[in-house]
């Protein structure tokens, strides 16, 4: 049997995998480096709330995107767990013992300072620090992350969404928002409208609102500009939501590409237009909206779309 090397272990939901998260994640990488050993995320899915609560929880990210990013940090191991009622249960020594203990070579586990684990959230760093002394590692708390005077969460991130503060989200999230994905085919209707879209399916509920958005586009590191509605289309009386994108001057197959789609304006909310003509109307006045906001920054990067 293969033998298993030290492994320092940082759990947590990571949504966003936000600049207070990569200081878990740099800091347990840190520490398997010191030990020479791995480094691990532990994470959950569906998130704790959504079973616990029995409402949905807004993600930053989609699910399938946001494993890429934890996987593109360095880590050795990203391990997701499934969060069920039954897991919910089990006591924080049981936890400790069964998830970490008995999975890993266990040399120590990071985590972040308002961390809590185990039947009815019943551990904390203290209880950890405990168990660490039972089973023989170390417990690391990583402080919380301040910029500007704000603690960076996910909460923040939710927070600065809601209120369209595009400029405001790389401070706290160190890189700029987008939702990323492959494109699929759908069901034509931008076609027919005269504004084909290429279209990317939500696997979870975002953080972001619906709406419609005038959007910078990236594809094979290349940049341009579009419209993008994110969510239901009542009009269509379609109930899973998409993202859906008109890319401007890109004339490509896209089906099974990935692109990112960063909204920096917000145009508008997602309603019901009662007719096809209508919503052929609308469109064409949100692409004029988009184009006008995008013109300034077109004519100065100048390559750019």
């Amino acid at each position: 049997m293969e033998e298993r090397r030290p492994t320092v272990v940082t759990i947590g939901n990571f949504d966003g995998v936000h600049l207070g998260h990569r200081a878990l994640i740099e800091t347990a990488i840190q520490a398997a480096h010191q030990c020479g050993g791995d480094s691990a995320l532990l994470t959950f899915d569906p998130h704790p709330q959504e079973v616990l609560g029995g409402r949905s929880v807004a993600r930053i990210y989609l699910k399938d995107q946001q494993r890429r990013l934890l996987h593109q940090t360095g880590l050795d191991q990203v391990e997701v767990i499934p969060f069920t009622r039954e897991f919910s249960g089990i006591s924080p020594e049981e936890f400790v013992r069964h998830f970490l203990v008995e999975k890993f070579q266990l040399r120590q586990v990071v985590i972040g300072y308002d961390f809590r684990f185990g039947r009815e959230r019943g551990g904390d760093f203290r209880l950890l620090e405990e168990l660490g002394k039972k089973f023989h590692f170390s417990v690391q708390e990583v402080p919380p992350l301040q910029i500007a005077g704000c603690t960076v969460s996910s909460t923040l991130i939710r927070r600065l969404l809601q209120e369209h503060a595009y400029d405001q989200i790389p401070m706290y999230l160190g890189r700029g928002y987008g939702l990323s994905g492959r494109i699929v085919q759908g069901d034509q209707r931008g076609r027919l409208l005269g504004f084909p879209t290429a279209n990317i399916l939500a696997d979870t509920v975002l953080a972001i609102p619906d709406g419609v958005y005038a959007t910078r586009v990236c594809w094979r590191g290349n940049t341009y500009y579009g419209v993008t509605n994110v969510g239901k289309r009542p009009t269509f009386q379609r109930e899973t939501s998409t993202i859906e994108t008109h890319i401007f001057d890109l004339q490509s197959e896209l089906y099974g590409e990935e692109i990112e789609v960063q909204p920096l304006k917000y145009l508008r909310e997602v309603r019901d237009f009662g007719s096809k003509e209508a919503l052929q109307e609308q469109i064409a006045r949100d692409v004029a909206a988009a184009q006008e906001f995008f013109a300034p920054r077109r004519q100065v990067l100048g390559s750019d779309r």
